[in-house]
């Protein structure tokens, strides 16, 4: 197979590598891609987001299947283009993609289909968040209706975060175009899982539960961002899958089904453990990013086969490695508000020692004449070993072979203590 992959940070680059060793594929290819990914495929300088001049891509390069890794080419289109022109696409259609452009859909979706989620009050204004505040106990959650790169949900502490909230989304519109309307929504404590499930027109496959560490700094604090570290599997919670199963995955699955959604990709859950029970947080319509760096590993099986039965309307038999993954992101200065670029990455070689169960992922970096920080989230350290705790001290470890002003990367992933009631 040739296969294109659609998309440029470590998700893409993880998913890049899972393909690379696939014995089907003879041929690999990336738009846009990033210096890592270029080491292990062709890489076109191609908007992954513009339907038109990806069209123009495949009818020139010809691949066999296209993946699409980040959420913006599925809003824009660029997966019904595919379709429309006869070539196969692993990625869910534009209209089932509103289920993670636009947190009103995905809310007003789960009350019609009976998807447990927290209570929220819809906003298009300061003066009606303020009036919804009301409505709810602090700590306050407020997000962002549009995409916005992992910042669009805020936890207010009390009444003043709250109202510079408010100010930040509706009169600086810190956020633009995403904070147009805006959810208020009741505060669910608890502790948060990553459920990724595999979906091919209604039939679906459960992946191992993952866990994302959000906050930039240890101990859950700080701002949330794009994703600090996860790990997989979160054992504490993989025997609640049958549960998750029936009370969120099947009636979702069959809201896609009812309300006609073409979705051929995988479908991410992020879901809040309450004592009352699961509640779904948001949906997000393809792998999470860093969830997709510590699931791809531990298939016991051939991703190009998985990715081309899903895209032709079948889900594979998975089987799974009893392994534990765990990734580690290292983020620049300033991000998750000024994520300083143009900053030189050293890479000691000799330190490296990486292999199929220890690597360097790249994210935001750049090349010219050496490697650059590109944006936030720079690289990922991944490592796969029997234990998560061994995993654990794996990708910590490589961590020391790699150098760059203001380098940051949490120092808690993988502890499966955290206790978080993020949104």
């Amino acid at each position: 197979m040739h296969i294109l992959v659609l998309g440029g940070g470590a998700r893409e680059h993880a998913i890049v590598r899972a393909l690379k060793r696939s014995p089907k594929v003879k041929k690999l290819s990336c738009a846009h891609g990033n210096p890592g990914i270029s080491q292990e495929a062709t890489c076109y300088l191609t908007d992954p987001n513009d339907s038109r001049r990806v069209i123009e891509l495949t009818n020139r390069i010809k691949p066999d299947l296209v993946v699409i890794g980040p959420e913006a080419p599925l809003a824009s289109g660029v997966s019904d283009a595919l379709r429309n022109s006869h070539i196969l696409v692993f990625g869910p259609s534009q209209e089932a993609s509103r289920l993670e452009t636009s947190k009103v859909f995905s809310k007003q979706f789960m009350a019609r289909n009976n998807v447990p989620t927290a209570r929220a009050v819809v906003c298009s204004s300061k003066e009606e968040i303020l009036l919804a505040k009301k409505q709810f106990a602090p700590p306050y959650v407020v997000k962002a209706d549009g995409l916005a790169a992992g910042k669009g949900v805020r936890i207010c502490k009390d009444d003043s975060e709250f109202e510079k909230c408010a100010e930040d989304f509706f009169v600086k519109k810190v956020l633009g175009g995403a904070t147009s309307q805006v959810l208020v929504e009741e505060f669910l404590p608890g502790e948060e899982l990553s459920l990724m499930v595999l979906v091919a027109d209604g039939k679906y496959a459960l992946l191992p539960v993952c866990q994302d560490h959000k906050r930039l700094l240890d101990k859950n604090e700080g701002p949330n961002t794009g994703g600090m570290g996860a790990f997989a599997p979160v054992k504490k919670w993989s025997k609640n899958l049958a549960k998750l199963e029936t009370s969120i995955v099947k009636p979702t699955l069959e809201g896609l089904l009812k309300e006609n959604f073409g979705y051929r990709g995988v479908l991410y859950i992020g879901v809040m453990m309450t004592k009352a029970g699961p509640v779904v947080l948001e949906y997000n319509v393809r792998f999470g990013d860093p969830e997709a760096q510590v699931l791809l590993p531990l298939l016991k099986g051939d991703w190009a086969e998985v990715f081309l039965s899903v895209a032709d309307g079948k889900i594979p038999k998975l089987v799974w490695s009893k392994d534990s993954a765990v990734c580690v992101v290292l983020s620049t200065a300033g991000y998750p508000e000024h994520p300083k670029k143009g900053v030189k990455i050293l890479i000691n070689r000799e330190l490296l020692k990486a292999d199929d169960h220890q690597y360097i992922l790249h994210g935001s970096t750049a090349s010219y004449q050496g490697l650059y920080t590109n944006g936030g989230r720079a690289l990922s350290s991944v490592a796969i070993a029997k234990t998560t705790d061994l995993a654990r001290k794996k990708a910590y470890n490589l961590i020391k072979a790699v150098e760059f002003e203001g380098m940051h990367f949490r120092k808690d992933i993988a502890l499966e203590k955290k206790k978080s009631g993020r949104r």
